[in-house]
């Protein structure tokens, strides 16, 4: 047994969700329901729900008359235990204006006895305080929680702003829901306990009148998701981030290339053997070599290599190539002839036309155009070699067979 309040702006499905969020569950319980929503009748529900319980019933009540109105503030006097109360457009049925003179001419006729033997409530803010003693369930709608009273938000136990959301809320009947505490107005993301977008249950719209005219026009306040700039931007992000993916070809997306054949073809082209049996250990950056390196910094191309983004040929035909470790978190390739050794990371390889899929921390292939190239642990240094069993002697004999 609970009261809730859900406001918002015209066209936010306030009325609607009440219907589907709370009317309907309530009617098929075989509940009573207590409302002022215009065209609710007990026929219409069975109409639509034709299996509902007999103890269903509708209590309609019509507020657009002075008489129906007085009779609406003093539902604590006639509304039957256990039944569920809608009170659409509550700031109109129970004005903010009402001063203690007005709301002691709605007490329980007879009074306090009376009121005891009958067991009502003997006043308007004992109705309220004291609705679970009766069972009663209260949802009030409104377009602005401000001008709900301040002794029915006391006694609220949580409230919920809709919202439209333009052509969203149009064609798909959603809307977005931020619950806050009854005694906050919701307006302030730090009002806020939890946001969602929510849809309004379909038969809803068969149980009601939502326009004394029948035409039901859609708001034209909502703006489309389509057209807000955070969504664009983060569409865009996202279009952009799909886009790097393509284009570089990230295994993760569009999958390795099948270079079996292609690795064997350039090995027999170049007459070139990498072999490594070494798994590198937690010594991943690479070291500084006997002979002539060459030092290559990672926001620069090293000399004689071609300019970025327009390689002729495979640049690294006549090179040895290794995976000495990383550097940074940046894969590194080393590259060997001769005396002379170079390393480059993936994002310079990318930049001079070359794509590096890493297989493992060892093991990788190196791609240009169609041509693939095996990649694995190397490196010339004393204690790499000493963990590959290999020698100085090795190394040259198998840069001699190039």
């Amino acid at each position: 047994m609970s009261i809730v309040i859900r406001h918002g702006s015209n066209g936010a499905f306030k009325t609607a969700n009440s219907v589907g969020e709370y009317l309907i569950p309530a009617i098929q319980q075989g509940r009573i329901v207590v409302t002022n929503i215009r065209g609710v009748s007990r026929q219409r529900c069975y109409e639509k729900f034709p299996d509902l319980p007999e103890s269903m019933d509708i209590i309609y009540v019509d507020t657009q008359t002075t008489e129906g109105r007085l009779h609406m503030a003093k539902w604590f006097h006639w509304a039957p235990p256990g039944a569920l109360l809608i009170f659409d457009e509550a700031s109109s049925v129970f004005p903010k204006s009402w001063r203690q003179s007005d709301l002691d001419k709605l007490n329980y006729p007879g009074g306090t006895d009376k009121a005891k033997e009958d067991d009502r409530p003997e006043n308007w803010l004992q109705a309220f305080e004291m609705h679970r003693h009766w069972n009663w369930d209260i949802v009030l709608t409104t377009p602005n929680i401000k001008n709900i009273r301040d002794d029915i938000r006391n006694t609220t136990e949580m409230a919920y702003r809709q919202r439209n959301l333009g052509s969203l809320s149009e064609k798909l009947g959603r809307f977005k829901e931020v619950q806050h505490d009854a005694a906050k107005n919701g307006f302030s993301a730090s009002d806020a306990i939890s946001m969602t977008v929510k849809k309004v249950n379909k038969d809803a719209f068969d149980l009601y009148d939502s326009t004394t005219t029948g035409i039901v026009k859609g708001s034209q306040a909502g703006q489309s998701l389509l057209k807000n700039p955070k969504v664009l931007l983060l569409l865009g992000v996202l279009m952009a981030c799909l886009g790097t993916v393509v284009y570089l070809g990230a295994p993760g997306f569009t999958g390795e290339p099948d270079t079996t054949t292609n690795t064997s073809k350039s090995a027999e082209t170049t007459g070139q053997v990498v072999t490594a049996t070494h798994v590198p250990g937690p010594e991943m950056v690479p070291r500084v070599h006997p002979g002539k390196v060459v030092g290559v910094p990672h926001d620069r191309l090293p000399n004689g290599l071609p300019v970025a983004g327009v390689p002729v040929v495979d640049q690294f035909l006549d090179y040895l190539l290794g995976n000495p470790g990383t550097n940074n978190g940046l894969v590194q390739i080393e590259a060997t002839k001769g005396d002379d050794t170079i390393f480059l990371d993936r994002r310079l390889l990318f930049e001079m036309g070359y794509v590096y899929y890493a297989v493992n921390d060892c093991i990788g292939r190196l791609v240009w155009e169609n041509q693939a190239r095996l990649v694995m642990c190397s490196s010339r240094d004393e204690f790499r070699q000493e963990q590959d069993g290999k020698s100085e002697a090795d190394w040259k004999s198998v840069q001699s067979s190039t």
